[in-house]
């Protein structure tokens, strides 16, 4: 299931996640000693620290975009040129035939063809090279030259593997931000947890050391870490 954003506990960005996590974790591993007793280990510490690392090098979610992007951009393009080499197919079949055989004419046109979808232009693209190929004895090569005819077939082709690039492009995109959202509910609260812990630890002892467990109020969802169990 994907995780919407109010269900993030961490309300800053991941880059500060990241950093929090990372400057945190240095006062964890200084205090590991007392964190023993709460029954935080040295091997608790590491992998957080090895669980920050892993966040802050998962993919940026704008590099998934801009490559999502530039696929979609790179598709409009193909469809605008395979739109314009279909009605020039169109074009000559009905100069050619409009007053000879306006059956023929009729089984090439298409309706709307500057606002159909991809789907459907993909659709009727296979349409159109199956009608050419049918009817090859009346198609004069002068009609609907060989080359527009393999230049339909070859746009076909970059569609159909754009329009698969894009889904794959997207589907990853959405499972990395799932994962993305994963990570940082854990490493937050893991986060959230061993500061509590330090702040048990330092509260009557050391005001300072203390103050290093102290995470700002403004990034931090409704699950305040203050609530619930130290241990556990």
């Amino acid at each position: 299931m994907e995780i919407k954003h109010e269900d993030l506990m961490y309300r800053g960005s991941y880059a500060n996640l990241g950093e929090l996590g990372l400057e945190k974790v240095v006062y964890i591993e200084r205090d590991i000693l007392h964190f023993i007793k709460f029954g935080v280990t040295a091997d608790r510490a590491t992998y957080l620290r090895n669980l920050i690392h892993e966040f802050m090098n998962l993919e940026a979610d704008e590099s998934q975009m801009v490559n999502q992007l530039t696929i979609s951009i790179e598709k409009d393009e193909v469809k605008t040129k395979l739109r314009v080499a279909i009605r020039q197919v169109i074009t000559a079949v009905e100069t050619s035939f409009v007053d000879k055989d306006k059956l023929l004419v009729n089984y090439f046109k298409i309706d709307n063809l500057s606002q159909i979808n991809e789907a459907e232009l993909l659709k009727q693209c296979s349409r159109l090279i199956a009608m050419i190929q049918k009817y090859s004895n009346k198609l004069t090569e002068y009609t609907v030259p060989q080359e527009l005819i393999t230049k339909i077939g070859d746009l076909w082709t970059q569609l159909s593997n754009l329009c698969n690039q894009h889904d794959i492009a997207k589907a990853e995109r959405k499972n990395s931000t799932i994962e993305r959202h994963r990570i940082s509910n854990e490493l937050y609260r893991l986060i959230s947890k061993y500061c509590k812990i330090g702040r048990a630890i330092w509260m009557n002892e050391n005001q300072v050391y203390y103050q290093n467990y102290i995470i700002t109020n403004d990034v931090v969802s409704n699950s305040d870490d203050d609530t619930g169990n130290i241990v556990g």
